[in-house]
């Protein structure tokens, strides 16, 4: 069996081998116990990082396992849009190609989870997705709300086969999104 992990296929047995050594070292640092059964994982506890806070990224690379890699246009999109909504790097990153997937980790950095703001995400759909040979191109509409004010903000997919996997080659987002993708103009 073969999975996608940052737009290249590797051997599962080698993928569940890595995740589950980065989760048992994380949760062992944070003091937090992990569970592994069958395909899910779960974790319990709370960890107190050197700033005081007890903020930690254990359950957004979880949410994120189970979504690598998409077998259509509609799961890529769906993975992506949730993990905007989210504000789950991982996860948007988890249907990412090669390339754009190796860019996007610059802009991450070493958070997988992208700070909260006093927006939010109260809703998405694709408004008009265009297939052709070589690719498709979507159009994806989330209405975002600040302080009782709503906006319309736009993001633009490129999506094209890789292997047996969907994933997006290319990605444009308007301003009212920058906050939930760490993507900046």
């Amino acid at each position: 069996m073969k999975v996608l992990v940052a737009g290249g296929k590797r051997d599962l047995s080698r993928a569940a081998i890595t995740v589950l050594i980065a989760v048992i070292f994380v949760a062992g640092i944070a003091g937090v116990s992990a569970v592994w059964k069958g395909p899910t994982a779960s974790a319990e506890g709370t960890a107190v990082m050197a700033d005081g806070s007890d903020d930690f990224v254990v359950s957004a690379v979880l949410g994120a396992l189970g979504k690598l890699g998409a077998h259509s246009n509609t799961e890529a999109i769906e993975v992506w849009a949730e993990g905007v909504v989210s504000r789950n790097g991982l996860m948007q990153y988890s249907v990412m190609s090669a390339e754009l997937g190796e860019r996007y980790l610059e802009i991450l950095g070493d958070d997988v989870m992208i700070e909260p703001t006093s927006a939010s995400v109260d809703g998405w759909y694709a408004s008009e997705i265009i297939e052709g040979e070589s690719e498709t191109k979507a159009t994806l509409l989330f209405t975002v709300s600040e302080n009782g004010e709503s906006v319309a903000a736009s993001a633009e997919l490129t999506l094209t086969e890789e292997g047996d996997f969907t994933v997006i080659s290319s990605l444009t987002v308007e301003s009212p999104l920058y906050d939930f993708t760490g993507i900046r103009a």
